[in-house]
């Protein structure tokens, strides 16, 4: 018997992410991993550096990251209060840490699925949950621009001019960013269109509206994370070199590889991140082994 036709509006169900694409993020992967390994000294001398990681270290590490990770919850749950009031942190929490396991093995789609599936059963619309999905990834996305920037002109004051790779990415980032925030601003008006107003949820976006006060406060709950992170790699980059100007540069990497942390490319960015730390890492004259090392204990 054929199947009825979805209702006018309503998202289609997620499809299962095809063989091919799971072959691609292998293949990625595999690529990355080949590419650092040739870079990579045998001597042994790499992972010297690993030896210079304290408890205390470590300890800090964690209590950093546990911080971090209750401001993001924060800043990822405020958006939905105006949909469903009663949701505590703790719920918020262990659902996102659902949605992360999922994600890891089905990038992009798993995590918002999981979060969709069980907001929808708890009464948040489509568009609600688009709307605070996207509030929250924006001012995300703006404040680590703005750390990436402070951190970047701070460098320029002590250590002298970046190199070009830096300069550029920071740029980029920063322009990239603008784009966004100004294309967000814009979005109830664009969801007002003739076009994009015969989708039903999409529709709705048109009079979505946030208080600046909430706003506000999603921005520095974001930064607030961010500033925990970048001096979570501060502080690995600090152990591992064993200098502590190497703190400024742990954090700037942070900052300027953020973007790549907010969208899963591979299954959990397994190389992808690794990747791109130890590459602008090197931008900033740190040791390969260095950055790779600082990656990993960060996952």
């Amino acid at each position: 018997m054929e199947q009825a036709a979805p209702p006018v509006g309503v998202p289609p169900v997620i499809p299962v992410v095809p063989r091919a694409t799971s072959w691609g993020s292998a293949l990625v992967v595999s690529a990355l991993v080949l590419a650092l390994a040739s870079l990579w000294r045998g001597d042994g001398a790499d992972l010297g550096a690993l030896s210079r990681l304290s408890v205390r270290a470590l300890a800090l590490v964690m209590t950093l990251q546990c911080l971090s990770a209750l401001a993001f919850n924060e800043a990822m749950l405020l958006p939905l209060r105006r949909s469903v009031r009663e949701l505590g942190s703790c719920e918020y929490y262990l659902l996102r840490t659902g949605g992360f396991v999922v994600g890891a093995f089905v990038p992009v789609a798993g995590n918002v699925g999981v979060r969709l599936a069980y907001l929808r059963s708890r009464g948040v619309s489509y568009a609600d949950f688009a709307w605070a999905t996207l509030l929250s990834n924006v001012h995300a996305l703006a404040s680590s621009t703005v750390l990436a920037v402070a951190a970047c002109l701070v460098w320029w004051r002590l250590e002298g001019r970046p190199d070009g790779v830096v300069l550029l990415l920071t740029g980029g980032l920063f322009v990239a960013s603008m784009t966004v925030v100004a294309l967000f601003q814009r979005l109830p008006q664009l969801a007002g269109s003739p076009r994009l107003a015969r989708v039903a949820w999409l529709r709705t976006l048109a009079s979505a509206t946030v208080r600046d006060r909430v706003q506000a406060r999603v921005f520095m709950l974001s930064l607030i994370r961010h500033l925990l992170n970048f001096a979570t790699f501060g502080v690995l980059y600090v152990a591992l070199v064993g200098t502590p100007s190497a703190f400024l540069a742990g954090g700037l990497v942070y900052a300027l590889t953020t973007p790549v942390r907010m969208v899963n490319v591979t299954p959990g960015n397994v190389g992808v991140h690794e990747s791109i730390v130890a590459l602008v890492g090197a931008a900033l004259s740190i040791d390969l082994a260095v950055s790779l090392l600082a990656a990993v204990v960060w996952r």
